[in-house]
């Protein structure tokens, strides 16, 4: 039998999901959408806070062409 790690932790959900054709696929399923991205950002956070929140994603992708943010 082979031992799997728990996706309670978050170090193995964004090993998983930050791979650009996982995430892809992830996005087709869940949203029906084709994304077009070059990269998935882990912990992304913006250097202006916006609002009065400040905001961070663990797992972030933009995809310009269709003006498609997805974040986890």
């Amino acid at each position: 039998m082979q031992k799997v790690a728990s996706l309670r932790y978050e170090v193995i959900f964004k090993k998983a999901f930050c791979d650009v054709e996982v995430f892809k696929a992830f996005a087709k399923d869940f949203l029906g959408i084709d994304l077009k991205i070059d990269k998935v950002q882990t912990d992304k956070k913006f250097d202006s806070p916006i609002s009065n929140v400040d905001f961070r994603f663990d797992l972030y992708a933009e995809d310009e062409d269709n003006r498609v943010i997805v974040n986890i």
